[in-house]
């Protein structure tokens, strides 16, 4: 056995450990063969994101031996061959980090040089004096100091223009030069999707048909540049002259459409699909699913060999070709459905459990009793995702059909001057609110400001309805108890109802983050922090046609938030989360007969205490309300009993489970 640590550090991505231990051991021996067993196990940790991977591999070799006997009798072993090898191996991902795909900003240059030279003729000599200078300046076009950008996610990419954003990331990214030998790595940054639910679970992704195409949006930079000359003679000769120059130039990125051959095989077709053409589609993530589509692999696209397009043109005009060949640039290859468009047309993904989504538009006519939430504006917010659907293999229908909404989100980053107030206990540092965190910053260091600000948008869908596979709707007004089938239906509500939750990153008032940057320069220290106000919602009541749930919560004593963008615990109109404090299980017709009155069949009561993490901003110390709280020690919210009690008995109290 062998075990080994591997450490990394850097100024950008921390600490990095990667302990690994290996196993090498010999299996059982047979007559001229020994067998070699070998396995190995390795977790790499960094110390700001966590557990980045976890890395498994197996091998198994039988080595064959031969014997040889000399002319004095002696008997020696030696390696034969090999009889047989294998192993595997597999790494998962767990931590892989990703950002809002943000726009560069266009820049504005100048350079501007003076040549001042004063002769003066003297019996035959020009004595003289010369003096020059230069300026030269960058910054921010004032165009793009205040912009609003429309961006575009995976689904919609094929709507975007050449100025918008899109959502994709790249991996090792830098200038391109003569000696670069590849070119970043350049992935989508789709959205994964989490189910939970009884009896369903997993994760699921959009997928294109269309093989498409990605690109930076059109950027351009303005530069400036003059030179200005002076030549001034006095005394007998006496000359004058001058001389200028005035150079302007523009440079741009973006799409390659000039000479780009290529480009009309990744655009989504209009007209002429199949019928079943799916533009966009979800399935579950390691799912079972039949792909029919085998020309589109093994013939459109080239099977396993990579495919590439060849450049054309001058050198300082290139291009490339609209066809496409094998990895040896010699064999051409051409779609066998005679279609020019790289994309999954005539036949979709089998899938065992279909997902589909309803944006705002499309729920309002054919959403399952579909809820909107407040801040999903109609009109506005129609090309939003309303409700998802997901079908089982049995036949049995989840419906997510409310939307919490995550209402604004702002990220700041800002100069805090070159001696700022820093804690580095805390990683915290003071700023002057108003003032710091906008575009009026007057710090002595280089006076950055950039502000990145997110409207509304949906960070949770909410589970209201689970249906039978033979559920039918008969009055068209969701579930009821006039229906065929079984049903289960979920009641939210929320308590934030003036205000959304208004959460903040630090939560102390009129600090941010601290960020050094590097320790030579005085002038490039930084602060930011994140702030958002999001909408939280409670499960209210569970409803089948025969029992009833109802879910009393009460409000916590931590988990406050913030007054505003500054931060700080807002005490005069707070906004605050609550906890579940009972589950009362009710027979249905009881209920709905007198639901004050009514004795639940089974209640589960849950006991807190705040004795973990003591010390958070955002406890302010308020006294436990018994029973459901035994103590308040100023820390986060402690789950500490379960305990059941049915009908008129409260036997249950005294036998709870306890959890330490």
């Amino acid at each position: 056995m062998s075990v080994g640590m591997g450490l990394e550090s850097s100024s950008t991505d921390g600490v990095t450990a990667s302990p690994s231990v290996s196993l090498h051991a010999k299996g059982m021996e047979k007559k001229n063969a020994d067998t070699q067993l070998t396995g190995s196990l390795g977790v790499s940790m960094n110390s700001r994101k966590g557990v980045e991977a976890v890395t498994l591999s197996a091998s198994r070799s039988v080595q064959q031996f031969k014997s040889k006997t000399n002319e004095c009798g002696e008997t020696t072993t030696e390696k034969a061959g090999m009889l047989g090898a294998g192993g595997g191996g597999a790494s998962l991902s767990l931590n892989d980090a990703s950002f809002t795909p943000s726009k560069r900003v266009g820049m504005s240059s100048s350079n501007v040089m003076f040549n001042l030279n004063l002769e003066n003729a003297f019996y035959g000599m020009d004595p003289g004096m010369k003096f020059s200078g230069y300026r030269t300046t960058q910054g921010y076009k004032q165009s793009e100091k205040y912009k609003v950008e429309s961006a575009y996610g995976y689904e919609n990419t094929t709507n975007a223009t050449l100025s918008d954003v899109l959502d994709f990331n790249r991996e090792k990214d830098r200038t391109v030069t003569n000696n670069t030998i590849s070119l970043p790595l350049t992935n989508y940054t789709y959205d994964l999707y989490n189910i939970q639910g009884q009896g369903i679970g997993g994760m699921y992704r959009p997928y294109r048909s269309q093989t498409g195409f990605i690109f930076d949006n059109f950027t351009q930079d303005d530069s400036f540049g003059g030179t200005l000359g002076v030549e001034i003679g006095a005394g007998t000769g006496t000359h004058f002259g001058f001389d200028a120059t005035v150079t302007e130039s523009e440079s741009s990125t973006g799409l390659w459409t000039n000479g780009n051959a290529a480009l009309p095989r990744f655009l989504e077709k209009k007209t002429g699909n199949y019928p079943n053409y799916e533009k966009v589609f979800f399935k579950n993530i390691g799912g079972m699913h039949v792909d029919q589509d085998q020309n589109l692999f093994k013939n459109n696209l080239g099977g396993y060999d990579p495919i590439s397009f060849k450049l054309t043109g001058a050198k300082w005009s290139r291009g490339v070709t609209y066809d496409y060949y094998d990895k040896f640039l010699v064999n051409k290859i051409t779609p066998a459905t005679g279609t020019p468009f790289l994309a999954r047309n005539q036949y979709r993904l089998s899938r065992s459990q279909s997902i589909q989504k309803l944006t705002r538009k499309e729920a309002s006519r054919f959403g399952f009793k579909t809820k909107f939430s407040p801040y999903s504006k109609r009109g506005q917010h129609d090309h939003h995702t309303s409700e998802i659907r997901i079908l089982k293999e049995g036949g049995e229908h989840y419906i997510y059909g409310r939307a919490a909404y995550n209402v604004v989100k702002k990220e700041v980053t800002f100069d805090v001057g070159t001696t700022p107030s820093a804690n580095c206990d805390t990683g915290l540092v003071a700023y002057n609110p108003g003032s710091d965190n906008s575009p009026g910053n007057s710090q002595s260091g280089d006076r950055y400001f950039n502000r990145v600000k997110t409207p509304a948008y949906a960070h949770t869908y909410l589970l209201t309805s689970v249906l039978s596979s033979d559920y039918q709707d008969i009055s068209a007004d969701g579930p009821t108890d006039d229906d065929l089938g079984t049903y289960t239906k979920f009641s939210y509500t929320s308590k934030n109802k003036k205000v959304p939750y208004r959460w903040r990153v630090p939560y102390a008032e009129n600090m941010a983050n601290y960020d050094e940057g590097l320790r030579s320069l005085k002038k490039d220290n930084k602060g930011n922090y994140q702030y958002g106000e999001k909408e939280l919602l409670y499960i209210e009541k569970i409803e089948t046609k025969t029992h009833v749930a109802i879910f009393t919560i009460t409000a916590r004593k931590d988990g406050y938030g913030v007054k505003g963008e500054n931060g700080g615990a807002d005490t005069q109109d707070p906004s605050k989360m609550w906890k579940l404090e009972k589950i009362s299980l009710y027979s249905k017709p009881e209920y709905m007969a007198d639901p004050e009155h009514a004795t639940p069949i089974k209640e589960a009561h849950f006991v807190y205490d705040y004795s973990l993490c003591k010390g958070v901003l955002n406890n302010l110390g308020e006294a436990a309300t018994a029973p459901a709280e035994l103590g308040n020690q100023g820390g986060k919210l402690t789950l500490q009993k379960i305990y059941f009690t049915y009908r008129n008995s409260s036997m249950g109290k005294y036998t709870p489970y306890v959890f330490h």
